[in-house]
């Protein structure tokens, strides 16, 4: 299992099921959203660069306001100006 790691400053994807995509995208204006379809779910994937802890268990905790089931919290990798994607 990933570790989940909150030293700072990074990028997440939140994947959800259910709940109200439009209160969300309110709230955090920086959110991207994305649908998956995985195994017959309809899955929802946010992705959010957070300052902190509290940012992100804010974006959490208004996820679950918003009655999305979280299923998973992934921690991306930060990209740097030698990475070739980039």
């Amino acid at each position: 299992m990933d570790e989940l790691r909150f030293d700072g400053p990074g990028r997440y994807s939140v994947i959800t099921q259910d709940g109200c995509v439009s209160e969300v995208s309110e709230l955090f204006e920086a959110a991207e959203v994305r649908s998956e379809i995985t195994e017959g779910r309809n899955l929802k994937v946010f992705t959010i660069d957070v300052k902190d802890q509290s940012e992100l268990m804010g974006f959490l905790n208004s996820l679950y306001g918003c009655r999305h089931t979280i299923i998973r919290v992934v921690h991306e990798p930060v990209k740097t100006a030698s990475d070739p994607a980039v």
